[in-house]
């Protein structure tokens, strides 16, 4: 790859975040019984929207009835070439499907011989544990929702009435296969009619509730959501997490799933540490700059860039609120020419280039550098006033597709991801300091330009793949820097 040097910067992010998601144990205050039906897996979300449509919210659910009606059979083209229905769903569509809570399922042998009860939770010798159990009714990977075996039968009222709660659609009437007997399930479950007139019956210390669940949340049932993402006063969709907690810290992972910034404030199910702010991509750790407790909660507010993750890790002890910190910043805009030198052996040009103004490689007149793909390093100079107690940055305003930057000739760090922001604090000086940006695109321009524009005349010298770039429209992408580049410097108050 043209990219792979460069491409060390994600690898470094995803260690960070493999390392801090491999901490503990996941949250999970659901777990959801997969059946006894053959073959069986685990339950996706789409599966539970008739029986927890609360939680789920109207929209999607009123989103999942207008798909699975399929009307007119709508197709799509995903990717480039591949025609399919409309009406299959994908994982973009139930990020945080549940708002708030997430669930494990459970196979017919973790329940009969890992699960047991204790003070109220379903637990299992790895150290996982539920506050509900959700037995869904009949959907396409379960047909036959109204038997049950009688060792399962058996085993899901025992653990209601050692304090379990378990929901269920409707009570089984038949067992499964032809030894077992409907009338020893009979003698198991009681008379189905307790259910009429009831959503819920009590059971030795536990409770029966039944599906499907119309609430938004499991307030009532005493179970608060584990993670409230709200932005503009509503709760926040596209916003991805995972919770995992260990013996001296919580850790969340959230993740902006989309593609453009937002301000999402946060209430976590955690009280008495200090949030702080992990940032995968750079490894900078800092406490969040302003976050109160609220109940038996931790609330704060987090900016997040296009598509940005971050991990909030509350490991230290802390009963005082923090206090919003300020800074003054200003940015200075560099502006004189740009020097840039192409590789010639990537059929670049050989003399070196200059830009006027930092332009996107494919709209060049000069073909060598339109059809471009590899590495290019740009030099500029620019004078700085430095001050005391003042963090410095350079931010670039869009990039095709990543940057190595140097100040004074010390390696400054890569940026591959929004935002394309990085301290140079330790790398500036007083004066006139050389800025150097290495910057590496795909290949997508070469192979376009040598397959569809006739770039390259000569066959011999053809970029050869066995994976031909498709695109909707045949036309070239952005390279290079684009737009303008700032130094910024930020004071605090």
């Amino acid at each position: 790859q043209t990219w792979w040097k460069q491409g060390k910067a994600w690898v470094d992010y995803a260690q960070r975040c493999q390392a801090l998601l491999q901490y503990g144990k996941p949250v999970r205050d659901i777990a959801v019984f997969t059946g006894e039906e053959f073959p069986r897996r685990a339950i996706l979300p789409d599966r539970l929207t008739p029986f927890l449509p609360g939680l789920l919210g109207e929209k999607k659910v009123e989103k999942e009835k207008a798909r699975l009606a399929n009307i007119g059979e709508p197709m799509r083209q995903m990717p480039v070439g591949v025609n399919h229905s409309a009406n299959i769903t994908g994982s973009e569509n139930w990020v945080n499907a549940l708002r708030g809570y997430q669930y494990d399922s459970f196979n017919r042998d973790a329940l009969l011989n890992r699960a047991e009860v204790k003070n109220g939770k379903i637990t299992l010798p790895s150290g996982m544990s539920y506050d509900i159990l959700v037995i869904p009714g009949k959907h396409l990977m379960q047909p036959d929702s109204e038997r049950i075996s009688i060792e399962v039968a058996a085993k899901l009222f025992d653990m209601i009435r050692q304090g379990a709660k378990i929901m269920v659609s409707e009570l089984p009437e038949k067992t499964l296969g032809l030894i077992q007997q409907d009338k020893d399930l009979i003698s198991i479950i009681g008379e189905k009619q307790f259910f009429e007139g009831h959503t819920s019956f009590n059971i030795g210390k536990g409770q029966l509730i039944k599906l499907p669940y119309m609430h938004e949340t499991f307030d009532k049932l005493g179970i608060s959501r584990d993670f409230i993402a709200n932005e503009n006063g509503i709760y926040a969709n596209n916003i991805a997490y995972t919770h995992r907690q260990g013996n001296d810290a919580d850790i969340y992972f959230v993740s902006n799933q989309l593609d453009s910034t937002r301000v999402i404030d946060v209430s976590l199910r955690v009280k008495g540490k200090v949030p702080e702010l992990w940032n995968p991509v750079t490894g900078e750790i800092k406490d969040a700059s302003f976050w109160i407790y609220e109940g038996s909660r931790t609330q704060l507010s987090i900016f997040l860039d296009a598509n940005e993750s971050v991990f909030i890790v509350l490991r230290r002890r802390g009963e005082k609120p923090s206090t919003p910190q300020s800074y003054h910043s200003s940015a200075k805009t560099i502006r004189t020419p740009w020097k840039v030198q192409f590789d010639k052996e990537y059929r670049g040009p050989e003399e070196p280039i200059t830009f006027t103004c930092l332009t996107d490689w494919s709209k060049h007149k000069d073909e060598r550098i339109k059809y471009y793909s590899g590495t290019a390093i740009y030099t500029n100079k620019f004078n700085l006033k430095r001050k005391n107690k003042t963090r410095y940055y350079i931010e670039l305003e869009d990039i095709y597709n990543l940057a190595d930057v140097k100040i004074n000739g010390k390696p400054c760090g890569t940026i591959w991801t929004k935002p394309y922001k990085l301290d140079i604090t330790d790398a500036v000086k007083h004066g006139n300091n050389k800025l150097e940006i290495t910057v590496v695109n795909t290949w997508a321009n070469r192979i376009m330009g040598d397959e569809d524009f006739e770039a390259e005349k000569d066959e011999n010298k053809k970029i050869w793949t066995n994976a031909r770039y498709r695109l909707v429209k045949k036309e070239l992408i952005k390279s290079g820097l684009v737009g303008k580049i700032n130094i910024v410097s930020e004071t605090a108050k």
